[in-house]
């Protein structure tokens, strides 16, 4: 194989991807540090993952990411949608996550009871 011939697939493989990517509607993160692994995080992602497959969902896309730091209310789990502020659940369960994908995710209602709020950084004063 040629340097060519590897530019070539570099270029291909990231034309495939800028595709897959630009049809998503939903990005989910699903936080999967020590504590969230801990409190259940992995069969918090196993559920949605199944809820997707099972409804079929294939403008949505799921990751992994690392600890949010705050081990009281992991599992985080983040919602993205295309033009939307995103949306931060926490102390989510199998339950709640097959809800955040049937009520978030397909019915467009979000689950008031798991948002975290975020913290907004002070303003300076001058």
């Amino acid at each position: 194989m040629t340097l060519d011939d590897l530019r070539r697939l570099r270029e291909k493989a990231s034309r495939e991807m800028a595709l897959r990517t630009e049809h998503q509607q939903f990005r989910i993160k699903v936080s999967m540090g020590t504590s969230g692994l801990a409190k259940g995080a992995r069969e918090v992602m196993d559920a949605m993952l199944h809820e997707i497959e099972e409804r079929q969902l294939d403008t949505v896309e799921v990751l992994i990411t690392g600890s949010s730091g705050v081990e009281a209310l992991e599992p985080f789990v983040t919602v993205e949608e295309k033009d939307q502020q995103p949306v931060l659940y926490g102390n989510v369960d199998v339950a709640a996550a097959k809800r955040i994908i049937t009520e978030h995710v397909v019915d467009g209602q979000k689950l008031s009871d798991y948002i975290v709020q975020r913290q907004q950084a002070p303003k300076e004063v001058d």
